[in-house]
């Protein structure tokens, strides 16, 4: 509904209240910190992408790997 809003439906606005008003606003708020936050996220890796350090190590074969076997352990139930 609030998406509907957003694009200017006009029934849209039928039984919305400030509350669900409020909460979608909030949502979206929310969606572009998260994002906001990973495209910083991105420009500091490639800020740093010269220097070894051991968090990217972690980061870039355990995880990746923690994923996997969970995965297979999905497909294989």
């Amino acid at each position: 509904m609030a998406v509907r809003l957003l694009l200017g439906a006009e029934e849209a606005w039928e039984g919305l209240t400030e509350a669900a008003l409020g909460g979608a606003l909030w949502g979206i708020t929310g969606l572009y910190v998260v994002n906001g936050l990973r495209i910083l996220a991105g420009l500091l890796g490639l800020l740093l992408s010269n220097k070894k350090s051991l968090l990217t190590v972690i980061l870039g074969l355990v995880i990746p790997y923690y994923y996997f076997h969970n995965a297979v352990r999905n497909y294989k139930d």
